[in-house]
């Protein structure tokens, strides 16, 4: 995460977008300061997918 940050800034961008399921680790984007912004629930089937988004 931390290369694709760098090369997110290097390439002037203004901003990160990333999605994960629920069964994988949401906590983990979070930690490096990700904010959730939207939520798709039951998709999967019994599950979550989480979109997220970082300011640089």
């Amino acid at each position: 995460m931390n290369a694709a940050t760098k090369e997110a800034k290097a390439r002037k961008c203004s901003y990160i977008a990333l999605n994960t399921f629920s069964f994988q680790a949401p906590e983990f984007y979070e930690k490096l300061g990700f904010e959730k912004i939207g939520t798709e629930h039951d998709f999967p089937k019994d599950f979550e997918k989480y979109y997220y988004r970082k300011t640089l």
